[in-house]
């Protein structure tokens, strides 16, 4: 016979969940800022940071923002853009600031993004792991991604159609209609097809 947990060991286990969950959010942001570190100045910018101003008081990093900016991964990202897509990325980036810049404002999320920055930057400090750093960008940005097709169509986004009220840009909706074409031919195929099995079980 089975006993049910107690109420102690279904907290631990809560919040052992709840810690996972958490240090799956700091490698998230982590590896965001590692693979696209041009993103954080104009969002910092868009957000009305100072750089130069004191470090967020919840931040157990103490350098300014300044200061990161001129490390790595901030500073001579370039040599780590993608070959064969880094325009596409720098119009997402900027649309991303364009459109969520705002989610950003907050005490909290802003000593968070500074804790995630300032630990990269420490990371990068030791050898072992800048090697190790800088070894997976090399290879990301040499890599053959899975939304290569979709990045190429981006020779025609326009990013100041982007804004914080959501809408969606033409080329994004031009995308979405071919797509739903592509799904109603797909059916109409597959409908037909039915048909013909169909008839031919019955003849």
């Amino acid at each position: 016979r089975e006993e049910s947990a107690s109420p102690c060991a279904r907290d631990d286990s809560l919040a052992a969940d709840e810690s996972a969950a958490e240090a799956e959010q700091h490698a998230a942001l982590m590896r965001a800022m590692l693979l696209f570190p041009q993103v954080l100045r104009p969002l910092l910018g868009a957000v009305g940071i100072n750089l130069d101003a004191p470090a967020p008081t919840d931040s157990p990093c103490r350098s300014t923002w300044a200061a990161l900016l001129g490390r790595p991964p901030f500073h001579g990202f370039a040599a780590f853009q993608h070959r064969a897509h880094c325009v596409p990325h720098a119009m997402l980036g900027d649309a991303y600031v364009a459109s969520c810049s705002s989610l950003w404002r907050g005490d909290q999320n802003l000593a968070w993004l500074h804790a995630c920055a300032g630990r990269l930057a420490q990371m990068h400090e030791s050898p072992l792991f800048e090697g190790e750093l800088s070894g997976a960008r090399r290879q990301w940005s040499e890599s053959r991604l899975r939304f290569d097709r979709t990045l190429a169509d981006y020779a025609d986004f326009v990013v100041a159609e982007v804004t914080e009220e959501r809408r969606v840009p033409r080329l994004w909706a031009r995308a979405l209609d071919n797509n739903i074409q592509e799904a109603e031919a797909a059916v109409n195929d597959w409908e037909r097809a039915g048909t013909g099995m169909a008839g031919g079980a019955t003849a």
